[in-house]
């Protein structure tokens, strides 16, 4: 019987050796059939940025929701994932553009919390003039790419009103700039204590809050406003005695912050009796470590809380963006990178929440039919990926992921075939030892080995879980196809006609299913990745088998 697998002869020694030469004196040579690495979700290349897609937010109620939520501008529900910076004063590098669509692209974040301490050093304490222009490039860098971005006030220990004049200055300022700007959102007092949310003096939160939004407000700003609680943003549960909401104050939420190695079930209470008592959250800052930004993590009390957010729609910000040398750190502190990151150049912290967001992201976009990792239109398998997911031929390796660049096995491969003949039901026996029964593509198999459209890789084995090649697989979509091979030349000089592959090589170049991976070479034994291989399929047949 006829395996697909190649036979090695002497000259494909001297075919490696003159490819070789090739690449090596022209590395620019782009292979035909397939594409440079496209970013991932959220890349203003081709696709929609979260602001493009989600527009300016508002908090209101939604389904079954028991507490107000982020809504965007078509009324959905929106969660925003964010990274806070540490102290702008003392880590600015980290604001830029680099560093921000790092973290859109490959970590899947839509929103940035600028850190903007009052004092210890910061922007009341002789920083004001750096900071206001690391704002204003943060602001920017966001609105080019369609994040989101908050003014974090970042009051730490202390009663905000001790600086109410100088904040009020500050949100006239801003508010008046960003008047019109949809991605600014506003946190008016970071981790305010010892200060009540109301005792009906002039010094209780409620005052202070009020004020700072009616400043906001009253510059033409109708921002969502994020207000802070007591006790380090964690008496949430004081707000609903007498929410801002009640002096005509609307779009606000009210922060609250966790540490997952310091904060369980009690303060997870109190969240939940707000959250039952009508108050709209906002986690504005969270980690993973205990609440001195240092020590044990406790990743499992973290995921639990994260379980919690979701499934009441609360975004949260995870501190902190830097490389300082303590466990809230994303970055490690003997890396000097700030944008694209490896994951061996992050924290404990760091690669948690990457693979948080990443997860979330997939979720969010598998849950509007999308592939996170295929949003760029003008790349050459976006429509054979959507027009495959549609006919119900090919899955994705996850919710929200297509695995484009992924290798392809020759079980997915003849199982997609096998689908686009409407996954006709086999019975009978087959030669291979290697296909169990019950593995998913057994009846594909049994189909295409019926047919004739695989013989295996040799008499007894399918090899189901071995990379496709590129060979192979218009071997297998030629003899689906059922068409004579052409008249015309062979094109590649790797294709000769006493390769299994030549007929199929011919046929695909000639239907336009194949350009090769450059003007001479087809590549017959390279691995195909899922988009190679889905396009292929595409190429022949646009609809998959559903007209």
């Amino acid at each position: 019987m006829k395996a697909e697998q190649n036979v090695f002869r002497n000259h494909w020694l001297w075919i490696f050796v003159i490819a070789a030469a090739f690449f090596f004196l022209f590395p620019s040579v782009v292979r035909a059939d397939s594409y440079p690495a496209v970013p991932v979700a959220g890349s203003s290349n081709g696709t929609e940025t979260p602001f493009e897609a989600h527009g300016d937010l508002h908090v209101g109620r939604s389904g079954s929701l028991t507490a107000p939520t982020i809504l965007d501008s078509e009324g959905k529900p929106f969660q925003l994932r964010g990274a806070s910076t540490h102290g702008v004063q003392w880590f600015p590098e980290y604001i830029n553009e680099d560093t921000f669509r790092t973290l859109r692209d490959d970590w899947g974040i839509n929103t940035i919390r600028l850190a903007l301490y009052p004092r210890e050093g910061g922007y009341l304490q002789g920083a004001g003039n750096r900071m206001d222009a690391k704002i204003r490039e943060g602001v920017s860098a966001a609105q080019k790419l369609g994040m989101y971005v908050i003014l974090d006030w970042h009051v730490l220990n202390y009663n905000p009103n001790d600086d109410l004049e100088q904040a009020k200055a500050f949100f006239k300022t801003y508010a008046s700039q960003y008047a019109s700007v949809g991605n600014v959102i506003f946190e008016i007092c970071n981790e305010p204590v010892n200060t009540p949310w109301y005792d009906g003096s002039s010094r209780d939160l409620y005052t202070y809050e009020k004020t700072i939004a009616g400043v906001i407000r009253g510059c033409g700003s109708n921002a969502v406003i994020l207000c802070g609680t007591n006790t380090w943003s964690q008496d949430i549960d004081e707000v609903a005695r007498k929410p801002l909401s009640a002096a005509g104050v609307e779009n606000v939420m009210y922060t609250f912050h966790f540490y997952a190695a310091t904060h369980y079930d009690s303060l997870k209470n109190k969240l939940k009796t707000a959250l039952q008592s009508g108050t709209p959250v906002f986690v504005s800052e969270f980690g993973i470590c205990d609440a001195s930004g240092n020590g044990n993590y406790d990743i499992n009390n973290a995921d639990s809380w994260i379980n919690l957010l979701n499934a009441n729609n609360i975004s949260f910000c995870c501190w902190s963006l830097c490389n300082k040398a303590e466990a809230a750190s994303y970055i490690r502190s003997d890396c000097a990178k700030t944008s694209g990151w490896a994951v061996s150049d992050l924290t404990v912290t760091g690669k948690w929440y990457r693979e948080l967001c990443r997860k979330q992201r997939e979720k969010e976009f598998a849950s509007e039919g999308l592939f996170a990792d295929v949003l760029d239109s003008s790349r050459y398998y976006y429509d054979a990926v959507y027009a495959a997911s549609e006919a119900g031929v090919a899955k994705g390796l996850s919710a929200g992921e297509f695995g484009w660049n992924r290798d392809v096995s020759r079980a997915q491969f003849i199982s997609w075939l096998w689908r686009m003949d409407g996954a006709p039901s086999e019975d009978g026996s087959l030669p291979f030892t290697d296909v169990r029964s019950g593995a998913y593509y057994r009846n594909a198999v049994l189909w295409a080995w019926k047919k004739g459209f695989t013989s295996g890789t040799s008499a007894s084995k399918f090899s189901p879980d071995k990379t496709l090649t590129r060979g192979e697989a218009v071997t297998m979509l030629y003899r689906f196809s059922g068409e004579k091979k052409p008249e015309s030349g062979n094109l590649f000089s790797d294709v000769h006609p006493q390769d299994y592959y030549y007929d199929a090589v011919i046929w695909a170049a000639d239907r336009g299913i194949t350009k090769g991976t450059s003007s001479s070479a087809f590549s017959p034994d390279q691995k195909c990745v899922r988009a190679e291989a889905i396009t292929f399929l595409y190429r022949y047949d646009p609809s998959f088998g559903r007209t």
